[in-house]
C-alpha cells in the first residue's frame, strides 16, 4: 500500500514514447520507487527487442546502458532499455 507519494514526474522521449517515475512511501514507511516506460507499438517506427552483453549470443557481465551503446553502434536507434532480470539470492 501506498501511504505518501514523494516524487513523480513524466518526460517525452520520442513521439509515442513516454518515461515516468513515481516514488513513494509504503505504509510501514518504506521507500520503493517505479519506473516506467510507455510506448505505442502499434506506430511501425517503433518496435520492442531484447538486448545481450555484446549484441552476442552468449551471456556475459555488462550493464543495460553498455549493451544499449552497442545495439546503437550496430545501427538501431536505442530509445529505452530497461534492465528486466529477476535476480534472486535463494535457489
Amino acid at each position: 500500500m501506498v501511504s505518501e507519494i514523494t516524487e513523480q514526474s513524466r518526460a517525452k522521449l520520442h513521439n509515442h514514447v513516454e518515461y515516468s517515475t513515481l516514488r513513494f512511501k509504503t505504509a510501514t514507511g518504506n521507500p520503493q520507487s517505479l519506473f516506467i516506460i510507455a510506448a505505442d507499438l502499434s506506430k511501425a517506427s517503433l518496435g520492442l527487442s531484447t538486448l545481450m552483453p555484446d549484441n552476442a549470443t552468449t551471456f556475459k557481465t555488462q550493464t543495460v546502458r553498455q549493451m544499449a551503446q552497442k545495439r546503437t553502434a550496430a545501427g538501431q536507434k536505442v530509445l529505452a532499455a530497461v534492465n528486466g532480470d529477476f535476480l534472486t539470492g535463494h535457489l
